[in-house]
């Protein structure tokens, strides 16, 4: 019965060719329109979830209170990580990281290049809280040493080529600096900067993370499974406070720690001295509001189109119920082609977006690919996620675009559908087999 009802559906489409085109066309232009919307909120939702244990990963910020002012900080006093490291052992590690400098780097005599802002000092536990994968070398002690540094892959090609860098020397700011490991790339989803090369810390504590007035150092904290970040939070609240008071209250000062969950910061967080910049839960909710109202006038615009052409489909519904079909048989059929409609159109559409992506990519300055199979789980979504936020979409769709038009057509009564077919040339023929109509639709 569902191949019967599939071949009659591409026996209609065929034969109204130009309503079909239009159909097709128009559903397909506007599913890419809502995917790459869609494509583009998943990308905004999925900043520094890639870490593990993302959940027990938090940034310390710092609230600044001095007279009627209470600005707020993403970066705080360098010497927050040392006491968390020493006097909380909740806290499994911690990590410092400040920079953002730009510099001449050269390698040899022809290697000469101007690195514009992706040069950084960090501690050694940098790549133990963060989820940032090691090519070569060993992550635990790559910044062991003060003139040691890590360079991420592009670097690593661009200044050595298809050579094995580990070993090698780099020669900046009047030093030579011995290459120790090789990180993959920071993708773009991530609230942290694209650098490229990461140094010791130690080179710059005594000059940078002597003072608690100093706030050089965006400072993060793995907290061990069983602890409560609120709990936490709590302790080290006024911890400034509790090791230089005296100093900060001869100075009027009082200072505020909090915590702010890593998968927040994205979209949550808006401090001053952030290391990128924001995204925006408001510009979020009006795209998903404008890719849900592109989706209901293209359903509205299908429903339209079958609605107008469902008079002319009335003779072929009052023929289907003499033949015995009944009203379920029919919205099934109707239904089945609305189907294989909106699923020509999916298959149109992502191609589409295909096609799109290189210009959008250039457009929002993101990376977003449509085929990471891992996620989108293509071979029977269609294309649509495998999220259960977005599982029913295409589903949805199709029963909205098709429910409509199916009942319109069907769901009269049917001495109306019989009237209408009598209005035909044919209707005053004798009434032949029931058959005889099934080989006329199987013709």
């Amino acid at each position: 019965m569902l191949l019967r009802y599939l071949k009659i559906a591409f026996r209609c489409l065929l034969k109204h060719w130009q309503y079909s085109i239009i159909n097709v066309v128009g559903l397909a232009i506007s599913l890419a329109a809502c995917l790459m919307m869609l494509l583009y909120i998943r990308d905004e939702l999925s900043f520094d979830r890639y870490h593990q244990d993302a959940n027990r990963v938090f940034r310390i910020a710092f609230q600044f209170n001095q007279g009627n002012e209470s600005p707020v900080f993403a970066n705080i006093p360098g010497l927050v990580a040392p006491i968390l490291r020493q006097d909380f052992p909740q806290v499994e590690k911690v990590a410092r990281f400040a920079g953002g400098s730009n510099l001449v780097v050269r390698h040899g005599a022809e290697k000469v290049f101007y690195e514009n802002g992706n040069y950084f000092y960090a501690d050694p536990e940098l790549f133990q809280v963060f989820t940032i994968p090691f090519l070569d070398g060993d992550p635990k002690v790559a910044l062991a040493q003060t003139q040691s540094v890590v360079i991420s892959a592009g670097l690593a090609q661009k200044y050595f080529g298809n050579e094995a860098p580990i070993g090698k020397t780099l020669q900046f700011s009047g030093k030579d600096w011995m290459v120790t490991g090789v990180f993959a790339n920071i993708p773009l989803n991530s609230h942290l900067p694209k650098f490229e090369i990461v140094s010791s810390i130690k080179s710059v504590e005594d000059r940078w993370f002597s003072s608690w007035s100093r706030l050089r150092a965006h400072t993060y904290i793995k907290l061990k499974a069983e602890v409560d970040p609120r709990q936490f939070e709590n302790q080290i609240r006024h911890l400034s406070n509790q090791y230089a008071g005296e100093k900060l209250q001869s100075m009027g000062e009082t200072h505020t720690l909090f915590l702010q969950p890593i998968k927040d910061i994205h979209l949550h967080s808006n401090l001053i001295q952030e290391l990128s910049t924001p995204g925006s839960l408001v510009e979020i909710r009006l795209v998903a509001a404008i890719a849900f109202l592109v989706l209901l006038i293209a359903c509205s615009n299908y429903i339209n189109m079958a609605t107008a052409r469902s008079t002319l489909r009335a003779k072929e519904v009052g023929i289907s119920k003499i033949a015995g079909a009944t009203q379920p048989q029919l919205v099934q059929r109707f239904l089945l082609e609305s189907i294989t409609v909106c699923l020509i159109a999916l298959v149109l559409a992502l191609g589409i977006v295909e096609l799109m992506l290189p210009a959008f990519n250039v457009f929002v300055g993101k990376d977003i690919q449509l085929l990471p199979l891992s996620d989108f789980d293509l071979a029977w979504r269609f294309g649509f996620y495998s999220d259960s936020r977005w599982r029913g979409s295409r589903e949805l769709s199709c029963l909205f675009a098709g429910l409509f038009p199916a009942g319109r057509e069907v769901l009269e009564d049917e001495d109306f559908g019989i009237r209408r077919y009598r209005k035909s040339r044919i209707s005053d023929a004798k009434r032949p087999p029931v058959g005889f109509f099934w080989q006329k639709l199987e013709a």
